[in-house]
């Protein structure tokens, strides 16, 4: 018995793990997690730069398939070929992408890229800048910049209402059409501001919706202001009827001097 809790007690312990483990396998994924949103900002600002990255992407694909083999039949097709032949794709893939000749993927980028940083004036149109999914709402903006009714109404009301200043939706959608249809702003690009961005959420992903906000929240702003303006004339002219009606100001101190030396 006292040999059993012996051993019991003095059961050999696991061997201490060293915690080396948690801490490269956090900087593996801290790694990853830099290089895939750096890729990912890469990509946005050759698109931005007007670079057909995306088109870019699926020849880079589709030459990877053909390289590849895609089936067995392929594998065993590829083992009779020279070795020399599937050498010769891959270095071409690799030239395409990393090529010091002006057809190579990264020379292209870096010289749309910078050409996009340094480049004057133009004859393109100002367009609106495209960030994640607010393709939808660009093309709703784009439609109502090309309605001269709509820019006429929206100088008027936001001249006849102050209230309407840029941060509302009269007004920033006011400012916005201007912009895009101003000559002097050829090659600019343009963003959709705060105010109209606000509109879109996790729900709405549809372009007749946002168009449908759009109206409402102008015909909602202008009916308020309406109301204000009128609640602020009505004042006005309680006002000025009180004056009018006070004791004393009924006739002009010109026929009361009149009254009174006729009467004297």
């Amino acid at each position: 018995m006292s040999d059993y809790g012996h051993y019991a007690f003095d059961a050999p312990h696991p061997p201490h793990r060293p915690w080396t483990a948690p801490t490269s396998s956090t900087s593996l994924t801290w790694i990853l997690l830099t290089t895939v949103f750096g890729a990912y900002a890469l990509f946005k600002a050759l698109e931005l730069a007007g670079f057909p990255i995306r088109s870019r992407v699926a020849q880079l694909v589709d030459m990877s398939v053909g390289v590849l083999p895609s089936s067995h039949a392929s594998i065993d097709q590829s083992e009779t070929e020279p070795a020399e032949n599937t050498m010769r794709k891959a270095s071409g893939l690799l030239g395409l992408i990393f090529g010091s000749h002006s057809q190579s993927l990264l020379h292209k980028g870096v010289t749309r890229f910078t050409n996009a940083l340094s480049s004057g004036p133009s004859n393109v149109p100002p367009g609106l800048g495209n960030l994640s999914n607010s393709c939808y709402q660009n093309s709703v903006i784009q439609g109502l910049a090309a309605l001269p009714s709509l820019r006429h109404y929206l100088a008027t009301i936001t001249a006849e209402h102050p209230s309407l200043t840029a941060d509302s939706t009269n007004g920033a959608l006011h400012e916005l059409i201007d912009n895009l249809n101003d000559p002097a702003n050829l090659g600019k690009h343009f963003w959709i501001p705060g105010k109209l961005k606000s509109m879109s959420t996790f729900t709405q992903q549809d372009a007749q919706e946002y168009f449908s906000k759009i109206l409402d929240d102008m015909d909602n702003e202008v009916k308020k202001a309406s109301s204000s303006k009128r609640r602020s004339s009505v004042s006005w002219l309680e006002a000025t009827k009180s004056l009018t009606n006070a004791p004393g100001t009924s006739g002009t101190p010109g026929t009361q001097q009149h009254d009174d030396a006729k009467s004297g």
